[in-house]
């Protein structure tokens, strides 16, 4: 059975460059899918109102997880993002607080 993860990244208030953060993102989507950890399924991008980018992906199998946390590839991209980005909580969300969320898509 295949599982889908929800992930927050807030820009880091010292970096503010959001297409930085965007291009770090899509490498990082894109060693999971290079890895074949994630399904062929295009990844959810939406944006919070605080600028907080939102990504909802399928992984492969519930192994998939586990597999991205051991490979090289995937850990240099989450490197990098993690310079310019802070994974986040989705309740640390102030839309997190409403019934039917809502949130800017990106291409």
């Amino acid at each position: 059975m295949k599982e889908a993860t929800i992930q927050a990244w807030r820009p880091r208030e010292d970096d503010g460059d959001d297409e930085v953060v965007d291009r770090r993102l899509d490498a990082l989507l894109g060693a999971l899918s290079r890895e074949k950890v994630i399904s062929a399924r295009p990844p959810w991008r939406l944006v919070a109102a605080d600028g907080t980018r939102i990504v909802i992906f399928e992984w492969i199998s519930p192994q998939g997880a586990r597999r991205a946390q051991d490979n090289p590839a995937i850990n240099e991209r989450l490197s990098e993002l993690e310079l310019v980005a802070e994974q986040i909580p989705l309740g640390d969300l102030e839309e997190a607080e409403e019934l039917d969320a809502s949130f800017g898509q990106r291409a």
